[in-house]
């Protein structure tokens, strides 16, 4: 079979169906969660929009009480898993193309979502209905399984995990090609404290994994435009100013490369501990101020995965309590507990406690295993990409849930995408048509060959 000319074949209706969900905003909500939508009710909508289009094709669609959607094809006792998600992170600033809309400009498809994880996760579903339409004989069962928290949680696949059949071994279609063998292991925690400080109000960020685009605070003293004004220049930055205020534009980013973005929250606690003197900015400021975790003493390096990660996501600090809220990516040769451990010994005697949210271990497979050897020679084969090396990196993706899953796709390492594409969890986020017909023909050829090798 033509993989390549069966996706091209059905290049309108994979992206009529990208659109669909991605005109849902499907952002976590827990305020107005229900029994049939734990996760708010537009993750519900882009979770029943997936079933509409399973049943429309013919697909047994199977509803996960709303915590997570699948349906199957082929024969065999073995399950082979490919494992998508339909929330995504908020919408964020900064875009030039409605968020929305899925707006096409220059063969690039913009909207949240279109890359992470709604477009990966429509091309391994058009990859299934290609196999169900011809007929292809699978001797393995495979059951595509879309999540609804993956940007928050995971609770939806553990939820699948507790009353669902656990595939034996799959991919990911969340992160890039050729393979994704070693994912680093990944800790949320909150920095608590109720020191003592000028900052009114400081409300900023919203999740943890993306990188503080945007702070403002609100202080009890009268603010310094001539020194805020200099620190601006000084630091390439965009911000303004009133009588009581500062705000800071930065620049939005996945959390798993917070060196790509520029923490707003980050350069506004350096502002108010050099120009304000102010206790809090002080003390969070020389622990957070470094992408790596050298002011928390656990800049690390593995020897396959790199560097240490960390980011500051979310901030709520007031006069009487301040929480920080950071998320560590951390490499292969360390644990969680060597995270926490020099982390608690190094904020204790400064007025911060450590509140542990969530800890996803790392992932790491044999790179030269037949499952990942599979995928790589399907990727090699339909591209003609010889030379890109399989990685190990830093984001999570759902391998993490489940045993003998790797992290494939789509992200195209030769592709180069213009400057007004933004990365995921960016603005102007983009997948470009043709990343989305190759990826569904690589997704319906390496579903075969798991299948039947």
């Amino acid at each position: 079979m033509d993989y390549k000319l069966e996706a091209n074949n059905r290049k309108q209706e994979i992206i009529s169906d990208l659109r669909s969900l991605v005109n849902i905003k499907s952002i976590i909500d827990m305020e107005n969660k229900t029994d049939k939508a734990p996760f708010g009710p537009n993750i519900r909508k882009a979770l029943d929009r997936f079933l509409e289009m399973a049943k429309r094709d013919g697909f047994k669609a199977v509803d996960v009480d709303g915590y997570a959607g699948y349906i199957e094809y082929g024969e065999g006792e073995e399950l082979v898993g490919v494992l998508g998600h339909l929330d995504v992170v908020p919408l964020g600033e900064g875009w030039t193309k409605d968020p929305l809309a899925l707006e096409e400009v220059d063969g690039y498809l913009f909207g949240r979502g279109s890359s992470d994880d709604k477009g990966p996760t429509v091309a391994a579903y058009h990859a299934l209905k290609i196999l169900k339409d011809n007929n292809v004989k699978l001797n393995r069962r495979v059951r595509l399984i879309v999540g609804c928290d993956e940007e928050t949680g995971f609770r939806g696949v553990e939820y699948y995990k507790k009353h669902c059949e656990i595939p034996n071994f799959g991919f990911t279609p969340d992160a890039s090609f050729p393979v994704i063998y070693g994912e680093k292991g990944i800790i949320q925690l909150q920095l608590e404290s109720s020191l003592k400080t000028m900052i009114v109000e400081l409300n900023a960020g919203e999740v943890g994994n993306v990188v503080m685009g945007i702070a403002k605070a609100i202080i009890s003293e009268k603010t310094k435009p001539q020194a805020f004004e200099q620190y601006l220049t000084d630091n390439n930055l965009t911000g303004s100013y009133t009588d009581n205020s500062y705000y800071i534009k930065g620049k939005f980013a996945h959390a798993m490369a917070p060196q790509e973005g520029v923490n707003a929250g980050v350069y506004l606690l350096g502002f108010l501990a050099i120009n304000h003197d102010d206790d809090y900015a002080k003390k969070a400021y020389s622990l957070l101020n470094s992408y790596n975790g050298q002011g928390l003493n656990i800049d690390f390096t593995g020897e396959y995965m790199g560097k240490l990660t960390m980011n500051l996501g979310v901030f709520r600090v007031n006069q009487k309590n301040q929480t920080a809220l950071i998320d560590i990516r951390y490499p292969d040769g360390y644990e969680d507990s060597d995270i926490l451990s020099n982390i608690d010994k190094t904020v204790k005697d400064q007025g911060f406690n450590v509140n542990l949210l969530e800890s996803k271990p790392k992932v790491f497979l044999d790179p030269k295993g037949e499952v990942i050897q599979i995928l790589e020679a399907v990727y090699r084969k339909q591209t003609g990409d010889t030379t890109s090396p399989l990685i190990t990196m830093g984001g999570g993706t759902y391998a993490k849930a489940f045993d003998n899953h790797v992290a494939y796709g789509m992200e195209f390492p030769l592709e180069q995408k213009p400057a007004m594409v933004g990365d995921v969890h960016q603005a102007d986020e983009a997948i470009s048509v043709d990343a989305l017909i190759n990826g569904t023909a690589i997704y319906a050829e390496a579903i075969v060959k798991l299948c039947n090798m």
